[in-house]
């Protein structure tokens, strides 16, 4: 919303200043995280694609702990809550690099899919072996999204100034 009256002010007082590449890319996303507006093939970009949720807690993990592991084409974190809970991800390399409108969006059953696809995924191994499927048995709640990636070029005009993913997605 303040993206594009930064663009209508803007091409009011100086046209031409924000290009229209930034226009044609970005609008609003709707409430089902489908594009709607958007005519953004050459901007943005998806590469990854992650797998993010939250469960409830999990013998062997306590309070506090924290893990991060990352490889060239995968990484997994996680953290435990002070109630227990645990929030987690796990982010996927894509076969290729997509473009709008080409980027795949995913179903309930495409969620499933990959979590049984990492079940056996050792999560800790000191005291006791935790795997990924420890995680999904008490899932509460998850989402599989493709990481989309794009920058706008036009950020600011007078006092507006946009911000986050109004201008930018990583």
């Amino acid at each position: 919303m303040v993206r594009m009256e930064m663009w209508r002010i803007t091409d009011g007082q100086v046209p031409g200043k924000i290009p229209s590449s930034d226009k044609d890319c970005f609008s609003s996303v709707s409430e089902s995280l489908f594009i709607t507006d958007w005519n953004i093939q050459t901007v943005l970009t998806a590469k990854w694609r992650g797998l993010y949720g939250i469960s409830g807690p999990v013998k062997g993990l306590e309070t506090g702990n924290v893990q991060v592991v990352a490889s060239r084409d995968e990484a997994c974190y996680w953290f435990v809550l002070k109630d227990g809970n645990v929030i987690w991800s796990l982010i996927e390399k894509l076969d290729k690099k997509y473009h709008l409108p080409n980027i795949p969006r995913y179903a309930d059953e495409d969620k499933r899919l990959f979590a049984e696809s990492k079940l056996d995924k050792i999560l800790v191994s000191d005291k006791e072996e935790i795997k990924f499927g420890d995680l999904w048995k008490n899932l509460e709640l998850a989402v599989l999204v493709p990481l989309e990636e794009g920058v706008l070029r036009g950020w600011a005009c007078g006092q507006i100034v946009c911000v986050g993913d109004s201008v930018h997605k990583v």
